[in-house]
């Protein structure tokens, strides 16, 4: 079952610039999908239309079922979006205060904002920062607690913008363990990168995007050895004939 359906979608910028062209694809529900292409391909516009950030001046957003015009608000409770820049993304004064943020603001009682708040943190591996100011985290622990905060609104659709930009080996190993494990939970994953070699060997898609267009839909291993023709790096392993291997190994 599709818990995204794309159908169609233009979108063009205010100055005339097109940022997607005509593209329609299906998300199933629980799969782990790679979004990738150069930079100004169209990544970040598509994802930002997902959940209504953005509207297409053509096409339609099915968001489980729903079209996301009719009800923008039910589709961000659906789909979380992580953002590349997490200090854009962080508000409260303390980490607790941050995940508790979404959960507060749709209005839910106290007791279920304090239930949802623990179990995104210890999802997260930060109950014990609670009280640590987010500005004083590492990057990772920051990356992090981006993602807690949108966990605490218990979506099924986890977005990612270039989750490990700015993230030293450690922080990559530590947020990508904690992606996979969300996936295994049972959350859809859509990852949005232009450097495969961190998450590709856990993607069960890969989707390439070209100048707003898809110009490529597929199995991972199928794809990877064309991925130059679009300006995208081929992993190290692959190109050296070598299976391409999790950071986690």
């Amino acid at each position: 079952m599709n818990i995204i359906e794309i159908k169609n979608i233009t979108h063009r910028f205010a100055n005339g610039r097109s940022g997607l062209n005509n593209i329609s694809m299906d998300i199933a529900r629980g799969q782990f999908v790679v979004l990738a292409g150069a930079n100004g391909s169209g990544k970040t516009t598509l994802l930002r239309h997902f959940n209504g950030l953005m509207t297409p001046q053509q096409g339609v957003i099915i968001v489980d079922g729903v079209n996301v015009a009719d009800d923008p608000v039910r589709a961000r409770r659906t789909i979380g979006m992580v953002f590349q820049d997490t200090d854009t993304q962080i508000v409260g004064e303390t980490v607790y205060d941050e995940v508790a943020f979404g959960p507060e603001n749709l209005c839910w009682p106290r007791s279920v904002v304090n239930k949802a708040v623990q179990t995104a943190l210890d999802q997260m591996g930060l109950v014990h920062l609670s009280d640590q100011s987010p500005h004083l985290l590492s990057g990772g622990e920051r990356r992090r607690l981006t993602i807690a905060g949108i966990l605490a609104m218990n979506p099924s659709v986890l977005v990612f913008d270039e989750p490990f930009a700015n993230l030293d080996y450690p922080g990559v190993r530590d947020v990508l363990r904690r992606i996979v494990a969300l996936h295994q939970e049972g959350h859809t994953i859509v990852i949005a990168a232009h450097d495969l070699e961190k998450v590709i060997a856990h993607a069960q898609r890969l989707i390439i995007l070209s100048k707003g267009c898809v110009a490529a839909d597929g199995a991972p291993n199928e794809l990877l050895p064309s991925v130059e023709d679009f300006d995208i790096r081929r992993p190290i392993e692959l190109s050296f004939g070598h299976a391409v291997q999790s950071w986690l190994n």
